[in-house]
């Protein structure tokens, strides 16, 4: 049993499911991330987790009750927002006492317990400022200290960093798990930001269309994805239409047009074709492409630099076949250019066979 349960759950606006019959057990002291594009009902079903929203159908526990009727308030949860929601006119021990005070929390006690959640994220000193005196970081930590303050045993997050530039965003991403880790606590994340989910989820659930299209750590979504779309998603992908001709266990056999090499199987379907996906950074160009056990001609299409690698588009020889390769960069290397012939190559465990043709992201 997890510390919170959604088992067939079902979310309706009209006739039409922003949820649709889903089901995941979230383990205590668990960084759970929900990740999916816009509309795909990650936020739909966070609010039902904190009682914001209610359920047309299915069962929803946490800590093992089953919560359909209980209001937000008697909930064991609380939210942490995108926008603070900081009260301007109190100072910022005010607006993380004022929970307490709510509850009626004796004033000693919500002393110390403000007081350790402020210095929990640096900001002990300046307890005495107004949110107007805080950069937009500080205020979401005193948005999260606000909502650790009453010790919820679920805290719900709402893309909290969607509003904050990059760099602090990534700080606070680390600081956030590192906060999680500490207070053990349950989190459940919603956010559209691949990066961030691998970055910080102990698990992850994958949503598409109100449904959930796969669960698993960040390494075995990224490694394994069980559908196109959860390959497309996360992460750069090339896809190959490919014609099965041998099917094992645990490898597949393929051929696309004059391409014939092996790939791992990621689903249990079988099928006379399908789509082999093969991820940007597990291509090889150049002289370590032609020691792959699978390698052919290219000749490169373009080149993007973006920093610390470089992207090639690449069209495999006597193919209409492109593809995109991601390569590090350290100075060092050599660059191909346009119109340049290359050797690129893979193994079979970089090409995984995911069964018959579904969805892939719309780009």
């Amino acid at each position: 049993m997890g510390d919170v349960e959604l088992i067939n759950v079902t979310k309706m606006y009209n006739s039409v499911a922003a949820v649709a019959d889903i089901s995941m057990s979230i383990p205590a002291g668990c960084f759970f991330s929900m990740l999916g594009p816009s509309g795909c009902g990650k936020s739909t079903t966070l609010r039902m987790i904190g009682g914001f929203e209610t359920v047309d159908r299915g069962t929803l526990r946490i800590a093992g009750q089953d919560v359909a009727n209980v209001p937000p308030n008697r909930r064991p949860t609380n939210m942490v927002f995108q926008r603070w929601a900081l009260f301007p006119h109190m100072t910022i021990y005010d607006n993380v006492a004022f929970g307490l005070q709510m509850e009626g929390v004796a004033k000693p006690e919500i002393r110390r317990r403000v007081g350790e959640a402020l210095e929990m994220v640096g900001l002990g000193k300046r307890a005495s400022d107004k949110p107007g005196k805080l950069s937009g970081g500080q205020m979401q930590r005193v948005a999260l200290v606000r909502a650790l303050v009453k010790r919820p045993k679920v805290l719900l997050l709402d893309e909290p960093l969607g509003a904050l530039d990059l760099k602090l965003r990534v700080q606070l991403q680390r600081e956030l798990k590192a906060i999680q880790r500490q207070v053990g606590l349950t989190f459940i994340y919603v956010t559209h930001d691949q990066s961030e989910a691998l970055l910080m989820s102990d698990q992850v659930a994958v949503m598409s269309e109100g449904r959930v299209e796969q669960i698993g750590s960040p390494k075995e979504i990224y490694d394994r994805p069980q559908s196109p779309f959860v390959a497309d998603f996360i992460g750069g992908t090339n896809f190959l239409d490919v014609e099965v001709e041998k099917e094992g266990k645990e490898t597949v056999l393929v051929r696309s047009g004059p391409l014939r090499f092996e790939a791992e199987r990621l689903g249990s379907e079988q099928a006379s074709s399908g789509v082999v996906c093969i991820r940007f950074e597990r291509i090889r160009i150049g002289e370590q492409a032609a020691q792959m056990p699978f390698h052919w001609e290219a000749t490169v299409l373009g080149q993007d630099f973006v920093g610390s690698s470089i992207q090639y588009q690449v069209k495999l020889a006597q193919t209409d076949t492109n593809l995109t390769i991601q390569v590090p960069y350290d100075a060092t290397a050599a660059v191909f250019q346009v119109g340049a012939n290359v050797t690129v190559g893979w193994t079979r465990s970089s090409a995984g066979y995911l069964g018959a043709k579904s969805r892939i992201v719309a780009r």
